[in-house]
C-alpha cells in the first residue's frame, strides 16, 4: 500500500484545535515504520483540547480550564504532550498554521490533499494514505430547544446531560451555586474512583434525598450504559447540593426549563449543555465513514468502521474515534501500530464484504448490551478491543506466561 510516498495523518483540524495524543501517537508509529510523514496542523501549537486558550480562536467562546480531580491539570497534560513530541522528534514533521480544505481519493487509491496556510494560496499534494486523527470531540453537539435564543448567566444553574463532563461540571460548581440542577434523559451508572459502581435512578419528584425519593440504587441496566466516572457526584446528590431530574427538555422558557415529565425549573440564571459531540470530519465526505443502516441505531454518530478504524474506502483510517472506559493513550498507540502494520502488509484486512458482516455483528452485539444512545455508537470494551488489535499484531499478552514470570523473575534484580 505504501510505496515510498508520504503518509499523512490529520490531528484536530476542526475548530483550530491542535494535535493531541491520537495524532502524536500515530505520527510516532508512522516514523517508526520509516514512513515519510506530513502533519497538517491548523494552529501554532500542539496539545489538542489540553491547549487552553481564552477565548477559543474559532468560536470566540470561553473554554473551560477546570481541573479534573485526581488527574493532571490541562497545563500539565499539555506539557506532557510537548515532552512526548520532543522525545520522538515529531515537531519537525508538523506543518503549523496549515488548514486542510478537502481530501479527495484519486487514481491508485491515493489521496489528494488541498490545504492552505495563513498567507499562502491553496496547495494540493497527493499522498499514499490518509490517517484522520481528529477524534470525536471536535464538533460540539448543541441540541435545539424552543426558547434557546435567550441568554443566561448567574447562580441558579441547570446542567443538561449525563456523562463525565456533566458530572465534573455539576460537582465542581454545586458548592458555589444557589441551586444546581442535573437534567438527564435516562440517568446511568456512576463509577466512583476507588469504589464500586452504583446505578443512579433519577426519580423526578419533590421528596428530599434522605427519604430516598431522589436516588434509587438498582441493578437494572447497570452494564447497559457507559458509566460516568466521578468520586463525589453521588454524595453531592445525596446531600442535596445537586438536584437530579430524569426527563428531557421540552423547551427553554423565559425563566427556566420545561421538562417532558411535567416539571418546571424556574428562575434559572444559566444553562450549561453537556451534550457531547457530533462525529464530524468536514474535509472528507461523510459517506466515507458514516453508517447508513446501523444495526445498533440510526444516529448522526453511527459509523461504519471495521475495528472502529477502517472504512470501506481504501487507504483511509479513522483514528481515536472510539469511546473506551479506560485511558485512550495506550489504546490509540496500539491502534496506530495496527494501522501501520496494514500499510506495510504485515496484516491483511478481510474482504470488504466480510468486514461489513463483522461490523454488523458488532452492532447487533452492542444493541444487546447497550442502551440505544448516541454516546454508545462508538463504545468498546477496553481490554477486548485492545486484545483484538494485539492479537493481529502477535503481541497479545498471554496469562500463563505472565503468571509464570511472577514465580521465575527475581524482584531484586
Amino acid at each position: 500500500m505504501v510505496s515510498g510516498g508520504s503518509t499523512p495523518y490529520y490531528s484536530d483540524l476542526y475548530h483550530e484545535r491542535v494535535p493531541s495524543i491520537s495524532g502524536l501517537a500515530t505520527a510516532k508509529q508512522c516514523l517508526a515504520e520509516r514512513f515519510s510523514v506530513t502533519v497538517f496542523e491548523a494552529h501554532d501549537n500542539i496539545g489538542g483540547q489540553w491547549y487552553y486558550e481564552e477565548p477559543d480562536p474559532a468560536t470566540s467562546e470561553v473554554q473551560s480550564s477546570m481541573p479534573i480531580p485526581g488527574f493532571l491539570r490541562p497545563s500539565g497534560f499539555h506539557a506532557v504532550s510537548h515532552d512526548y513530541a520532543d522525545y520522538f522528534g515529531l515537531k519537525e514533521h508538523i506543518l503549523f498554521n496549515t488548514r486542510v480544505v478537502s481530501c479527495q481519493q484519486v487514481e491508485d487509491n491515493r489521496w489528494k490533499i488541498k490545504y492552505t496556510t495563513e498567507q499562502e494560496k491553496p496547495t494540493e499534494t497527493v499522498y499514499d494514505a490518509l490517517l484522520v486523527c481528529s477524534g470525536k470531540s471536535t464538533k460540539p453537539h448543541i441540541p435545539t430547544f424552543r426558547g434557546m435564543e435567550e441568554g443566561f448567566s448567574g447562580k441558579r444553574v441547570a446542567i443538561i446531560g449525563f456523562g463525565n463532563l456533566a458530572a465534573d461540571v455539576a460537582s465542581e460548581i454545586c458548592g458555589q451555586t444557589e441551586e444546581c440542577h442535573l437534567v438527564t434523559r435516562r440517568g446511568g451508572p456512576v463509577l466512583a474512583i476507588g469504589a464500586p459502581g452504583v446505578h443512579l435512578e433519577m426519580v423526578p419528584d419533590n421528596t428530599r434525598p434522605a427519604r430516598g425519593g431522589k436516588i434509587v440504587t438498582t441493578g437494572d441496566d447497570i452494564l447497559g450504559a457507559n458509566p460516568a466516572i466521578h468520586s463525589s457526584l453521588i454524595e453531592n446528590i445525596k446531600v442535596g447540593r445537586i438536584t437530579p431530574h430524569r426527563a428531557s427538555v421540552g423547551e427553554i422558557t423565559a425563566t427556566g426549563l420545561s421538562l417532558t415529565n411535567g416539571e418546571t425549573i424556574d428562575n434559572l440564571d444559566a444553562i450549561i449543555l453537556c451534550t457531547g459531540y457530533d462525529i464530524d470530519y468536514p474535509f472528507i465526505s461523510d459517506n466515507c465513514y458514516c453508517s447508513k443502516h446501523s444495526k445498533f441505531m440510526d444516529s448522526r454518530n453511527s459509523v461504519h468502521l471495521y475495528r472502529l478504524t477502517v472504512p470501506h474506502v481504501r487507504n483511509l483510517f479513522i483514528m481515536g474515534v472510539f469511546q473506551l472506559p479506560g485511558p485512550i493513550q495506550p489504546a490509540v498507540e496500539l491502534q496506530a501500530r495496527w494501522v501501520t502494520a496494514i500499510l506495510t502488509g504485515r496484516i491483511m484486512l478481510p474482504p470488504a464484504g466480510r468486514m461489513s458482516e463483522l461490523i454488523a455483528s458488532e452492532e447487533e452485539e452492542g444493541g444487546r448490551q447497550w442502551i440505544h444512545s448516541d454516546r454508545h455508537t462508538v463504545f468498546a470494551h477496553f481490554l477486548p478491543y485492545c486484545d483484538s488489535l494485539a492479537n493481529d499484531l502477535g503481541a497479545a499478552p498471554i496469562f500463563r506466561r505472565r503468571l509464570l514470570r511472577i514465580f521465575t523473575s527475581n524482584p531484586i534484580e
